[in-house]
């Protein structure tokens, strides 16, 4: 889309990134390329600002059910049946090429979620400095207590953020989706 728009306006200067994210892994992307374009940056400085925080970025999430994953084509029926036969409970992030990979599996919500703070605490203790974005899709008290340990948990977090999921990434996950998005904050000069 933003190709057919460049080409639509003679002289706006556009770079394409591909963030290898979803939700707000990548509108994280562009609020960092806003905020540093707003503070003066160049764009060649925005553009490698942004290439840092999307090759050190990471965002995990878990799931109530496997179901939606199954109607949409995203995993087997028989995983999907096998899974909520024995409560296995996938805790799922985007890997280097963007697509959907397990991070961990566990027994349970209440594992799936702890498991989910681990990797993203364990994440943001990488980085010099974050932005840390808490989301669900109707999932709203778990988000909040999953938020409240979150912050305590990550000191070098710059930011907090709260939200919800659309409806395109919903259809898919369908209700209960809780997610942790780790974004890498580059160091400017």
């Amino acid at each position: 889309m933003m190709r057919v728009m460049a080409q639509n306006y003679e002289g706006l200067d556009i770079h394409v990134m591909d963030t290898r994210s979803i939700s707000y892994g990548a509108g994280g992307q562009a609020v960092l390329a806003a905020n540093l374009a707003r503070d003066g940056y160049t764009m060649e400085e925005i553009i490698e600002a942004v290439e840092y925080s999307i090759r050190e970025s990471k965002v995990y999430f878990c799931l109530s059910t496997l179901d939606y994953l199954a109607r949409g084509g995203r995993i087997g029926k028989v995983a999907a049946v096998l899974g909520s036969l024995l409560k296995i409970k996938p805790v799922i992030t985007c890997n280097v090429e963007g697509a959907y990979a397990i991070a961990a599996k566990v027994r349970g919500r209440a594992h799936a979620i702890n498991e989910t703070i681990t990797l993203a605490v364990a994440e943001a203790k990488k980085c010099i400095a974050c932005s840390v974005a808490v989301v669900d899709g109707n999932a709203k008290d778990e988000a909040a207590r999953v938020m409240q340990q979150i912050k305590q948990l990550i000191p070098n977090c710059k930011s907090f953020i709260e939200g919800t999921v659309g409806p395109a990434l919903a259809v898919h996950t369908g209700p209960g989706l809780l997610g942790i998005y780790v974004q890498a904050l580059p160091v400017m000069k």
